[in-house]
């Protein structure tokens, strides 16, 4: 009974691991969606099936790789390889990274502040609407986000080595992963200038070549993606750069409503906004962990208004948002409560109500691309349209059809269909029959002409698929 007292809270971790994974191991064989069935599960089918496995541009086609690196593309691949190319595989392997995710992150927590903090830190991110969506889906996010973990854990422990690893492993998995450069250069100005004035020059030196040698990875990455392609970035993605002052302050808005004052991490968010703005203002009195964190999360906000912006893309941030917020709540309840038992039982009321804030809002019901579980909507909107599509007499004919409907037809392996089917898009030839995606709200031109009838419509509360005939 001792050993159980003194273990507790790895007990309950252990416990919180245990059922988040029998929980979400229920969607692993859940048919791909939006982008894994439109980019990333076609990119590792692709390089498994053309046996050309690696991390070099040449080994995928531009039109999969669209000029990101291949790091998360390679490990699918791999597994693949190894265990064969179906979507439990890609989805357990989605699982096992989001696990290490958060055994990682009560790790490093464990280590910076307390057992107590990292326990509910990642009790709050396990169960956030977008951690629980991402957790079983094949995108590299959160394959970004643990190697990002680890990299700001050795920016705070001065681990030079480790952050010039880890940096690397991110910048490798997706490109946006530079603002750690950024951040540990700022880290290391704050360094000298309030934590270490006298640090010797060797010291520095090896900081510095710590920094760069993540940067000097991206750069053989791009130099060899320039030889083999014949361009440094993928020419459709430049586009997305802007700067744009009206759109910097809409986008920030929007991130911040979205991290810290929405109603599924309200309470912690809020708790974490008010935090960090405590510090920008008492910088000076700043701990290392407190700048490294801040500096994390501001840097990757604004790196994320110069270029195309979706939710998911902050995961990375997450994390910290939510160890902040519980930092902060449990050093305020310090204050107001005088003893330890009413200070502990105040803190599991808050964080039992901001887990229940989360849960509840799982499902919003409306179309948010991975925001929260109600992707599972649109998989299962298009699962009962090729449900429905198998049993036809004219199965076999050519069929017109947008996305996602034509990923999921074409190739079996993405979890929808058994046989592929033929399909043309964008009306390159003539088809008698259409299967036409869309979410609510969208204009339908099928609706306005009288050379389609409507065979079948399946809807949910936000997305409809049409099936016409052509005449």
């Amino acid at each position: 009974m001792q050993l159980i007292k003194k273990n507790l809270i790895p007990i309950l971790f252990f416990l919180g691991l245990l059922l988040f994974t029998a929980y979400q191991s229920k969607y692993i064989p859940t048919a791909y969606f939006w982008d894994e069935l439109g980019v990333y599960i076609p990119a590792a089918q692709h390089m498994n099936d053309a046996g050309t496995i690696s991390l070099l541009p040449s080994s995928l086609d531009p039109l999969y790789s669209r000029g990101h690196p291949l790091l998360y593309t390679f490990l699918n691949a791999s597994v693949f390889h190894f265990f064969g190319d179906r979507v439990a595989v890609a989805h357990t392997l989605a699982l096992i990274i989001s696990l290490l995710v958060l055994v990682s992150f009560y790790f490093i927590i464990s280590n910076l502040l307390s057992k107590k903090v990292a326990f509910f830190s990642c009790l709050l991110l396990a169960v956030q609407p977008l951690f629980i969506s991402m957790s079983v889906l094949s995108l590299p996010e959160m394959c970004l986000c643990l190697f990002l973990l680890w990299a700001v854990w050795a920016l705070i422990k001065n681990y030079g080595l480790l952050f010039a690893l880890m940096s690397s492993l991110a910048i490798l998995t997706k490109e946006s992963a530079i603002v750690i450069i950024g951040v540990a250069v700022c880290t290391l100005y704050f360094d000298k200038l309030f934590l270490s004035k006298n640090k010797d020059k060797k010291a520095t030196r090896f900081s510095l070549i710590c920094i760069i040698i993540p940067v000097l990875v991206y750069a053989l990455f791009l130099v060899t993606q320039r030889i083999q392609n014949g361009w440094f970035f993928f020419p459709e993605h430049i586009g997305y750069l802007h700067f744009n002052l009206v759109g910097f302050f809409d986008t920030n808005w929007l991130m911040c409503k979205q991290f810290f004052f929405h109603k599924s991490n309200f309470i912690v968010g809020l708790a974490s906004f008010v935090y960090l703005v405590f510090n920008l203002f008492h910088y000076r009195r700043a701990t290392k962990f407190h700048f490294v964190v801040i500096a994390f999360i501001i840097v990757s906000m604004f790196f994320s208004n110069v270029n195309f912006y979706m939710q998911r893309y902050l995961l990375i941030i997450l994390p910290w948002i939510i160890v902040l917020g519980v930092w902060a709540l449990d050093q305020i309840l310090e204050l107001y409560f005088k003893t330890k038992y009413l200070k502990n039982s105040m803190l599991v009321l808050l964080m039992t109500f901001s887990s229940y804030l989360a849960i509840s809002n799982w499902d919003s019901n409306t179309f948010s691309d991975t925001c929260d579980i109600s992707y599972r909507r649109t998989v299962f909107l298009v699962q009962e349209t090729a449900n429905w599509l198998q049993s036809q007499t004219w199965k076999n004919e050519v069929i017109e059809a947008n996305f996602p409907v034509f990923q999921a037809l074409q190739e079996p392996r993405n979890g929808y269909v058994k046989q592929p089917f033929a399909i043309d898009v964008n009306f390159q030839q003539p088809c008698k029959y259409g299967i036409f995606f869309k979410t609510k709200g969208i204009w339908d031109p099928l609706s306005e002409h009288t050379y389609v009838k409507t065979l079948k419509l399946f809807k949910n509360d936000f997305a409809e698929i049409r099936v016409v005939q052509f005449f």
